[in-house]
């Protein structure tokens, strides 16, 4: 005569040994379910970090797009009211910048932040993106003007940067596809 197998109470319930088993299995399947997360978010930190160190070497590098000297000289013109954004994506057309994402925190970081004025500039393939924000930036003049008021003084303009660009520079960088493809 075959009697059921039968295994122990637990908590006031009969458990056999089928049952078991199948918590067994239930807990296997947590136990990899558990690693798999664990494995995927450190995957995705690491991601992140290399999209961190991309970014900010290519910012801090301040690499010109032509290092062997044979560079191309481009006339830009820069209007008014034009952003940062917009410059550095009418510079990476013209292949002056590596990246039109990294120029607004380039500028950022250079001392000539929100000095861009508008006016036509030549530029060189072989100046980083800090020496074409000098090229650019706003010098005033050494000669006297008269004001509306009739005193005499230098005039001074309004930058055409604004440093609300950096933040939308830096949230197109995690939205765009071509993620971590700076040039080193």
């Amino acid at each position: 005569m075959d009697y059921p197998r039968t295994g122990h109470e637990y908590r006031g319930h009969r458990v056999t040994y089928e049952t078991a088993d199948r918590q067994r299995g239930v807990d296997y399947f947590g136990v990899v379910v558990q690693y798999a997360a664990a494995i995927i978010l450190v995957a995705l930190i690491v991601m992140l970090c290399k999209k961190g160190y991309d970014v900010g070497y290519a910012v801090l590098a301040n690499r010109a797009v032509d290092d062997a000297g044979e560079g191309q000289t481009v006339t830009v013109t820069v209007m008014e009211g034009q952003t940062v954004n917009q410059i550095g994506t009418m510079l990476e057309e013209n292949g002056l910048i590596l990246d039109a994402a990294i120029f607004p925190m380039q500028e950022l970081l250079s001392s000539y932040h929100n000095k861009i004025a508008p006016g036509t500039y030549e530029l060189t393939s072989e100046m980083t993106p800090t020496s074409i924000c000098e090229a650019m930036a706003y010098k005033p003049s050494e000669s006297s003007s008269t004001d509306s008021t009739g005193e005499s003084g230098t005039r001074e303009e309004a930058p055409v940067c604004a440093a609300t660009d950096v933040w939308a520079a830096i949230t197109a960088m995690f939205t765009d596809q071509d993620l971590g493809q700076f040039q080193k």
